[in-house]
């Protein structure tokens, strides 16, 4: 299925993510699992952009400059 993503604070688009398995989001997002546990092949870009819409490039800008 096609998952349309949260507006992304930074940049103020909506990500798309292609080919998600239904079961795995409705798991996550209707039941409480873990994403990690839903979601166990996708990235931590991937995660991120589910939860928060946040985008790869947009975060590493909001952090750019800031040490671990």
């Amino acid at each position: 299925m096609r998952v349309y993503t949260p507006t992304c604070r930074m940049c103020g688009s909506r990500g798309v993510l292609d080919d998600v398995d239904a079961e795995s989001y409705r798991l996550w997002r209707f039941a409480g699992m873990n994403i990690l546990d839903a979601f166990p092949d996708f990235d931590a870009d991937q995660r991120e952009l589910l939860i928060s819409g946040t985008h790869a490039h947009c975060w590493e800008r909001m952090w750019a400059g800031h040490d671990e």
